[in-house]
């Protein structure tokens, strides 16, 4: 199936304005949105007011599904206004085996062009392991590159936390800067990354109106999704009209150690349809910025057939020696860490940050 040229459904026209650093930055991240991969932030503004219920406790986002099909391809564009300013692909490759289970490994690549090269060039390559019995993740690695700035990030997920080490190669900076952290989360599930939740959008399916969250690790910021299906409605591409569900969604970057919001960054609306159809093709993202509209399209979508046989070890993607360095924000003294578990200590800070959501906000439940 081949999908170009998606205009709002809306019908309004969008406004050129000359691109500065966010024009430059946003098309290639919306672009690892829409795709999984994660170097960068993953939700941005759209023309769609929906803050006002943003708060609403709703639970969370659950689906029995992998979200992809073994030798799904994807290619997607960018366009800033009427611009397309960066591509990308999504891969899946064949089932393999990863730490006993199996598992799906999703490539992505994506690369900016057209009129943003001249300001910052940018380009991403993400892997990742998604767990086929639960589409959660296992293991993820993202290579992005921004400019004159390289960073490289490694991650393992569990249920409630995950592990990440980051790599920053910065211009005029001899030695690498490293990152550590074990974040313990207020969930019982295991938090996505961006693959997942992509895989798990394409599988919700509620009735209309149905509310939910999901939190999602990109890069190394934490970011809460609450969502609402709104239903059924066309889009419009140049091939004709999509049958698609819509799904409206308002992100909030949130604090790794008190799970708060992060009050510098704020509040971004955001649109997202999916064919209603069993390719569940994610046809359109529509957000709008202060500088100019910025639409993500899937101009691209096969599967192909993949070799049967027995499964295979997935590859590796991090380094568990470095993960291993990893420690959570909260640290016990010399005297505890001999005579506390970790496991039950990991429990009790679960549970003592699911409190102080519950008596501030009402979010965790």
């Amino acid at each position: 199936m081949t999908l170009r040229g998606v205009a709002p459904s809306d019908g309004s026209a969008g406004r050129l304005t000359r691109p500065g650093k966010d024009a430059v930055r946003l098309p290639l991240v919306a672009c690892l949105a829409l795709l999984g991969s994660t170097g960068c932030q993953f939700f941005f503004p759209t023309p769609i007011d929906q803050a006002a219920d943003a708060t609403t406790p709703a639970p969370a986002v659950r689906v029995v599904d992998a979200g992809f099909e073994p030798g799904e391809r994807f290619v997607a564009e960018i366009r800033l206004d009427d611009l397309v300013v960066a591509t990308g692909s999504l891969e899946v490759q064949s089932r393999c085996l990863a730490k006993g289970r199996p598992a799906l490994e999703v490539a992505t690549e994506v690369r900016s062009g057209g009129l943003l090269t001249l300001f910052k060039s940018g380009q991403s390559e993400t892997r990742g392991l998604i767990d086929a019995d639960t589409a959660f993740p296992i293991e993820s690695f993202w290579d992005v590159k921004l400019g004159d700035r390289h960073t490289l990030v490694e991650v393992d997920f569990a249920q409630g936390g995950y592990r990440y080490h980051q790599t920053r190669h910065l211009p005029d900076e001899p030695k690498p800067k490293h990152n550590y952290r074990k974040v313990v989360m207020p969930l019982e599930q295991v938090p996505h990354d961006g693959h997942t939740v992509l895989g798990h959008l394409r599988s919700w399916d509620p009735p209309d109106g149905t509310r939910g969250y999901v939190y999602a690790l990109m890069g190394k910021n934490l970011w809460r999704a609450d969502l609402v299906f709104v239903g059924r409605e066309p889009v419009s591409t140049d091939d004709g009209l999509v049958d698609a569900r819509r799904i409206d969604g308002v992100a909030t970057r949130t604090n790794e150690k008190t799970f708060e919001a992060v009050r510098s960054t704020p509040a971004r609306p955001f649109s997202l349809w999916i064919s209603d159809d069993e390719k569940k093709i994610p046809v359109r993202i529509l957000m709008e910025t202060d500088v100019a509209k910025i639409t993500l399209a899937v101009v691209e979508h096969e599967v192909r057939a993949m070799p049967d046989g027995p499964l295979e070890p997935c590859p590796e993607l991090v380094d568990p020696k470095e993960l291993a360095k990893a420690k959570p924000f909260k640290k016990s003294s010399p005297k505890e860490e001999e005579t506390v578990d970790p496991e039950e200590e990991e429990r009790r800070e679960r549970e003592e940050i699911k409190k102080r959501l519950q008596e501030r906000t009402g979010i965790a439940r």
